[in-house]
């Protein structure tokens, strides 16, 4: 079922968080190290979810603070959580290489955080890192997917086949601003389309940054989740 509702106001209420570990961390791919922070709550978590930053070259990276804000929450909710630079960032000697180049660097992200022996994993991704992540979800078995602005060009970019998407057998959870001059809304649809179980939220008078609904975008996120562990 194809569900879709607009988002308006409400208000994000924080949990308290017990003591946190963050470690950079680094992994390999091709040759080049990609760096991290990997985040954990004091309680031996067996749930994780890995973040996926906006664009690279226009200076996306693993500190943005939309990311930041989705990490916090996913903390407060005692997952183990990671975040990365994409090769292309400032912080990376590595050159952009395109969308499937982001793929590749999450595959070995994914690879790395697996081994704390986690059981569940889940994917968010802001703008590219949203069409990363779906691009990422038609090929891995994840628990939970999240996007934020994902760009449909972006998705085919190389040709890739739009038919993929209905290879996405975990529970989606797709926002977009209505007033969005970056990444068209009608991108939304576009993928709602050809993914099945997905549930479409529509931001009001929100733009391609998250600026004025970001709480209501948290609160969302939270009651999916909460929804997947009932």
């Amino acid at each position: 079922m194809r569900m879709q509702h607009v988002l308006k106001h409400s208000l994000f209420l924080p949990r308290k968080m017990n003591k946190l570990k963050h470690e950079r961390v680094s992994f390999f791919v091709d040759g080049f190290s990609l760096g991290g922070v990997l985040s954990q709550p004091s309680s031996e978590s067996k749930n994780a979810v890995l973040l996926l930053h906006p664009h690279p070259l226009y200076g996306g990276d693993k500190d943005n603070y939309v990311v930041k804000r989705i990490e916090q929450l996913f903390l407060e909710m005692e997952y183990i959580v990671m975040r990365f630079d994409f090769r292309g960032a400032s912080s990376t000697h590595m050159r952009y290489d395109g969308l499937s180049g982001a793929v590749e660097d999450t595959y070995k992200a994914i690879e790395f955080i697996k081994r704390h022996d986690v059981q569940t994993l889940g994917l968010i991704g802001y703008s590219f890192g949203g069409s990363t992540a779906l691009r990422v979800a038609t090929t891995r078995s994840l628990s939970f997917l999240v996007t934020l602005s994902a760009s449909y060009e972006l998705f085919l970019e190389g040709n890739y086949d739009e038919s993929h998407l209905k290879k996405i057998r975990c529970p989606v959870l797709m926002f977009h601003g209505i007033s969005d001059d970056m990444v068209p809304f009608t991108d939304l649809k576009k993928f709602s389309s050809s993914i099945s179980g997905i549930k479409m939220i529509s931001l009001e008078n929100e733009n391609h940054f998250y600026q004025f609904t970001l709480p209501d975008v948290l609160n969302e996120i939270s009651s999916f989740i909460s929804t997947l562990c009932d």
